[in-house]
């Protein structure tokens, strides 16, 4: 048993030896100094610090402290746990305790046995001074202002007063009285006087006699208030839109006219302009002229002049239709009635419509579709249609149209086809025409229009109808009405113009022609023979011309227009060209001389002839453009193209030089 005690004996004092011999070959931890940010700082402050433990391959347990300056060493922050990182870092965000000791502290880091310090000056708090603030900071006279206080020293009593600008630092305010809580702040109420200087004001609060704080203030002109109106004129009835500034600020107000407008209220906003839409209308019974619109807003008032206008005379607008037969519906509309008014429509003469009533729309207008019926036995012709509200009445003619019809051609021949147009018979029914005596047509139905029109082709019968004149009637219930037309009429052609110069173009037309027949018109020697085919009516074509010849003698001449064994004959005067008397340049030239170069040549008997036209003077008898003779000739240089006249007879010359003679 004592050999076994031995050699656990020796056992334990190798172990021990094996340990001791394991730390005092181990490498020692050390540490750096600490980085700390701030150095200095008052209670409160946040510090931030940073150091390496040197010798820790693992993150490690460590403990910040901090304490005061000797003796007490009083604490500075709470003691912080922390872990280093992997190689050794520190890394930490502390704040100084609010009772920290004044004066130079050290922080200290303890990892292991290892430690870091680093200082840190732990100095007094800023003092703040005292401070006032204004709600609002400027204002109008008579403005309401909150003043607050704070960091004044603690339950003291003070004053507050206000002054504007210098030289005079007259008062603002009256002065108020007030005392601090235990936190040393303050609030009071105070007004802008009413005769407060206006510009830049200076709020003083003074504490035991210094003045401890100060603070801006503007106190603003008083403005004046306006007020515009759109439109600024209208008649009764119309909405206009007031806009306005510089009112006391949201408050109430009011705008009157009296016996203009209803009275409108509205409201300012924090500016003092009234706060849009306001709207106004005039009233239907307003007095004619100037009138003054007004807004008020407590004891500030603004006006602005208003022109209220005659109101435009009331009026039918056109009918429609303006005329028609017995039974047509007429639709009437009218505007600048009195508004929402009874009001009737009438006719005269008497029987023309029955009378219709109405109410007028907000607007002043008839309603649409009112409409009156003209009577099955209204009188025929001109008709006054009235619409009368109140004492205010509008017109507006209408005819009522008798029944009437036309025959276009009113002649032809045996089978020409004719067109029966008629007018004023009962609306939208059917009718007959016929023709007397008998035989000329056949009986040809038709229906009217709803106006009570009709436009029917006719076709005149073949021989044996009648020749000489015919009566075509149409018949639509019992209302008829009758044309002429003759069967057979004499051809005639007609000139326009009668009486021309050479080279006029003449329009030739005619009737009474065998239908769709081959014709000319001829006249030897005054015109080239024309060819023409006549129409299914008979008559020569529109447009048919005839050009006098260049050579046509000078005189009466006739003109003939010839179909198969029928002709038709009429008069051309062909007119010889005026001769003019001797002028001076200014005359002769007129129709060119603003246009002509300086001077203008002249061939005569042989010679050329210089004459420089802006110079006064008459001119020779040869010099005369609107006339020539054998052997003159003339040389002439234009600016302008321009139509001059020769010999009785028109030309347009271009721009540049011209001869002009006859050879």
């Amino acid at each position: 048993m004592k050999t076994k005690h031995r050699i656990l004996s020796v056992l334990t004092i190798l172990a021990l030896v094996a340990s001791l011999t394991a730390v005092m070959v181990a490498p020692a931890a050390a540490a750096l100094p600490l980085a700390i940010s701030p150095a200095s700082g008052p209670p409160g402050t946040v510090v931030t610090l940073t150091g390496v433990v040197t010798g820790i391959t693992a993150p490690a347990p460590g403990i910040l402290t901090a304490v005061g300056p000797a003796p007490a060493h009083l604490p500075v922050i709470t003691p912080v746990h922390f872990m280093t990182g992997a190689g050794g870092q520190i890394a930490l965000i502390v704040t100084i305790l609010p009772g920290a000791p004044l004066g130079e502290a050290t922080f200290t880091a303890t990892v292991g046995i290892a430690t870091a310090t680093g200082p840190f000056t732990v100095t007094l708090p800023p003092v703040l001074p005292a401070a006032i603030t204004l709600a609002p900071t400027s204002g109008l006279r008579g403005t309401a202002v909150t003043v607050t206080g704070v960091r004044f020293p603690a339950d003291a009593p003070g004053i507050l007063t206000a002054v504007g600008p210098a030289p005079a630092h007259l008062p603002v305010i009256t002065p108020v009285t007030f005392l601090t809580t235990a936190a040393g702040a303050f609030s009071a109420s105070v007004t802008i006087l009413p005769a407060a200087p206006f510009g830049a004001a200076t709020f003083t609060a003074t504490v035991g006699g210094v003045p401890a704080a100060t603070a801006p203030f503007t106190v603003i002109a008083v403005p004046v208030p306006t007020i515009s109106l759109s439109p600024i004129e209208g008649r009764w009835g119309i909405s206009v839109t007031v806009t306005g500034t510089g009112f006391p600020v949201s408050a109430p107000g009011i705008i009157t006219a009296p016996g203009v407008i209803i009275p409108v209220t509205f409201a300012t906003d924090a500016a003092g302009v009234i706060i849009a839409p306001v709207t106004i209308t005039i009233l239907p019974v307003a007095p004619l002229g100037p009138a003054t619109i007004t807004a008020t807003v407590g004891v500030a008032a603004a006006t602005a002049p208003f022109m209220v206008l005659p109101p435009l005379p009331p009026t039918i607008v056109p009918l429609s239709p303006t005329a028609g037969a017995r039974g047509t519906v007429v639709a009437v509309t009218g505007a600048h009635f009195p508004a929402g008014a009874p009001g009737v429509i009438t006719a005269t003469p008497a029987g023309v419509i029955a009378p219709v009533t109405f109410t007028t729309t907000a607007a002043g207008t008839i309603p649409p579709a009112i409409t009156a019926t003209i009577l099955a036995d209204a009188p025929f012709g001109p008709a006054t249609f009235t619409a009368t509200v109140g004492i205010v009445t509008a017109i507006a003619p209408f005819t009522v149209q008798a029944p009437f019809v036309t025959v276009t051609p009113i002649g032809g021949l045996r089978g020409a086809t004719v067109t029966v147009t008629g007018v004023g018979f009962p609306l939208a029914t059917g009718g007959t025409i016929i023709a007397t005596p008998a035989g000329v047509i056949a009986p040809v139905p038709f229906t009217t229009t709803a106006a009570g029109t009709f436009s029917t082709p006719v076709t005149i019968l073949p021989p044996p109808a009648p020749l000489g004149p015919a009566t075509i009637t149409a018949t639509v219930g019992a209302v008829t009405a009758n044309a002429t037309y003759t069967v057979g009429i004499t051809p005639a052609i007609t000139l326009t113009p009668i009486i021309g110069l050479r080279l006029t173009p003449v329009t030739v037309t005619g009737f009474g022609f065998p239908l769709t027949t081959a014709g000319t018109i001829t006249a030897p020697g005054v015109i080239l023979p024309v060819p023409f085919i006549t129409t299914a009516a008979g008559t020569i074509p529109p447009a048919t011309t005839a050009t006098i010849l260049a050579v046509a003698p000078f005189g009466t001449a006739t003109i003939t227009a010839t179909v198969g064994a029928i002709t038709a004959t009429a008069t051309f005067s062909v007119a010889p060209p005026l001769e003019p008397a001797r002028v001076t340049v200014e005359v002769g030239l007129a129709a060119i001389w603003p246009h002509l170069g300086e001077s203008v040549w002249l061939f005569k008997h042989g010679t050329w002839y210089q004459y420089f036209i802006r110079e006064p003077g008459i001119v020779p008898e040869g010099l005369r453009l609107t006339h020539l003779e054998r052997g003159e000739a003339y040389w002439i240089f234009l600016t302008r193209p321009v139509t001059a006249h020769f010999g009785g007879m028109f030309r347009t010359l271009a721009a540049g030089w011209h001869n002009i003679s006859w050879l």
